[in-house]
This record gives C-alpha cells, structure tokens and sequence, in this order.
C-alpha cells in the first residue's frame, strides 16, 4: 500500500456515447476488487455539470465480447459524504475476464460505459470465505490512542482481537479505515456510520475498527506516507484501499464485503438479512 490509495476510479472513459447539446455522463467504479460469482458493485454517475445522477438511470452490463447486455432490474442510491450519491448493486459474473457495465441517462439519452476485470481469484477475502484467526490491534494490549487516528474513538471498537471475536460465535463487523490520513476523504464519515450501526446493534455485533495504518504518528511528523507501514492485519486482508467492510456471520464466514464507503442503511439492510 504504498502507493497512492486511490478508491474511485477502475477505468473511466470520458468520451460520451451519446451527444445532447455537449452534454455528457461519466461512468466511475468504485468497486475493482471482482471476483467470478455475486458481487456487491458501487458506482458513480456525473454529468457534465458535476452533478451526482441517481434518477432516470438505466444499468446494463455484458461480456466483452458478447453483444446483448443484461439489464440491472435493482439498484440502490446510496448517499455519500459532501452531498454525493452512489448506486450500488448485486451482479453475478459467470465467468472470469473483462465485463462492461453501462449507464444512461434516460432524460438526456446520454450513454457511457466503464471495464472491469472479473478475477477468478482475489487476494481479498470473498463473500463465502472463511475467515482465518488473525489477530488485529486492541486495547487489552495497546493505548487506544496508539492503535487508531480517529480523534474521537469508540472503546467497544478496539476491545477484541479478530481471533479472540471469532470464538465467541456471534456476527463480526470489521472495517479498515485511517480517519486521520484518508486518502479518499471517506474513513471519518464511515467510522461515523459505525456509531450509528452501533447503537442499534450493540446487544448483537461485535465491531472491531482496524487502523491501515501502524506508524500513523511517524507519518504525521514526516507529513509523508510514502514512510507508512501497514498493519499486519491490513495485509492479511490483502487490501490496498481504503475504506474497506467485512461482515462475518457467528460461524465465521464472510456474508458480505465492502470496497469503498457504505452508509448505515446498507449495512443494516445486509446485518438483518444474515
């Protein structure tokens, strides 16, 4: 994680496929890590003012080298920090290799599409995996000012190890932010969303923040983060973004996971679906 975290972009072509007046639609991926099998896809819609779209939207995706395209029926609108709107949908990709997703705009009849790379196999941990016992940062052995940049932190966050929480047989939600050095401008809003979701579910989940970060101070002081070092668990997670969520059922497998930000009603839609 060296280099520079970028969240938002996978492929973005800028050209528009439809032309009104010079008016056109930009296609942003949020979601790059995509596996073969259902897939949690966030994206962005501009159009040429800036403007966020979410109404009269059309989704379609297909193979590359395919010629029909498969409508999306259902997606969300998902608000984001600063007044910013995202849709998010579940899309089951039969077969590894390169897919097109595309939007219009059905008021302006603008058309724009976006690539990604479907993996057979991803470093990330993927929906239906188990996870492992890895321990991530708490306060039974650390001060909780040295294992997280938020400035105001929720002690709940940091009392269990990820391998102490996965004996204890109930649902874990897990999530990788940096407040203090975030690069995408999302991991302040996203630890608030989790205070949220934590006072209605603090009877029922265990919540467990992991910093990206394990020399944050250092990197403060060198104003650098070209000097970071990631956190082992961070690693083991295989993440190179940020923010990333991961929600564990009471056996330990992952029901669904989250690349980029996601907002309370999302997360609590999925916790009391699993």
């Amino acid at each position: 994680m060296r280099k520079v975290i970028l969240l938002i972009i996978l492929i973005f072509i800028s050209i528009s496929c439809g032309n009104n007046n010079n008016k056109f639609i930009s296609l942003f991926l949020i979601t790059n890590e995509i596996n073969v099998g259902q897939n949690r896809i966030a994206l962005s819609i501009i159009d040429s003012e800036g403007a966020s779209l979410r109404e009269n939207i059309e989704l379609s995706y297909k193979k590359i080298d395919k010629e029909n395209r498969k409508k999306i029926e259902n997606f969300n609108v998902v608000k984001w920090p600063n007044n910013k709107y995202i849709l998010t949908t579940k899309i089951n990709f039969t077969s590894e290799g390169y897919w097109e997703i595309y939007a219009k705009d059905k008021l302006n009849n603008l058309t724009n599409k976006a690539t990604l790379l479907v993996k057979a196999n991803s470093k990330v941990p993927f929906i239906g995996d188990k996870i492992s016992n890895i321990k991530t940062p708490n306060t039974n052995l650390e001060d909780i000012n040295s294992i997280t940049t938020d400035p105001t932190p929720y002690k709940i966050f940091y009392e269990y190890s990820l391998d102490d929480a996965l004996n204890l047989n109930k649902p874990i939600v897990i999530f990788f932010t940096t407040p203090g050095l975030c690069q995408t401008g999302t991991c302040g809003p996203q630890i608030l969303e989790m205070k949220k979701l934590h006072e209605d579910f603090s009877d029922s989940l265990i919540f467990i923040h992991v910093e990206i970060w394990s020399n944050f101070e250092e990197i403060k002081k060198e104003g650098n983060l070209s000097v970071g070092i990631v956190n082992k668990a961070v690693e083991s997670f295989g993440l190179e973004d940020e923010p990333w969520t991961f929600l564990i059922n009471s056996n330990g497998f992952i029901v669904e996971r989250y690349q980029g930000f996601t907002n309370y009603e999302e997360i609590k839609k999925d916790v009391l679906k699993n």
